[in-house]
């Protein structure tokens, strides 16, 4: 455990010390969106970046699930989660306009909304306790193909 002495030597304030994990944890979201997805359809990519959060350490998972209770209590806290979410969708629909150019999405969708609804959905399996143990079943990844493949290729 790290004293709150040593917190504050680093970090001048709770808030401070919550935009540096919300700032990495967006890092690390848009590690997966930055660039062009290549050689894999969308609906497969986002199927496998849901799962795989999944392997992420619970610890981890737990933080970013407390840091979003925090936003609702904390206007600051809020701002910066919005800001975050903004952040990643522009990425996310950034590539689901890649996909519908490449006819793998439909071109009718709000890719700014859909974009927002996918990371929602992946926040819920991020706080799911126990998502880990379901995606070792192969029904959950069939599942989730099943269900963000329906939105993204419904006409």
């Amino acid at each position: 455990a790290i004293s709150p002495g040593t917190l504050y030597h680093h970090f001048i304030s709770k808030e401070a010390l919550i935009q540096a994990i919300i700032l990495q944890d967006q890092e690390r979201a848009l590690a997966r969106f930055r660039e062009p997805i290549e050689g894999i359809h969308f609906v497969d990519y986002m199927v496998e970046s849901i799962v795989s959060l999944t392997h992420e350490a619970f610890g981890q998972r737990a933080l970013v699930v407390e840091i979003m209770a925090e936003g609702m209590r904390n206007p600051q806290v809020a701002a910066m989660l919005k800001n975050k979410h903004m952040t990643i969708t522009e990425f996310v629909a950034q590539r689901m306009r890649d996909a519908q150019q490449k006819g793998e999405i439909s071109p009718d969708i709000n890719t700014s909304m859909t974009s927002r609804l996918l990371l929602d959905l992946t926040y819920g399996v991020l706080a799911d306790i126990e998502a880990e143990d379901l995606a070792r079943e192969a029904s959950f990844a069939q599942g989730l193909r099943a269900m963000i493949g329906g939105i993204l290729t419904a006409s």
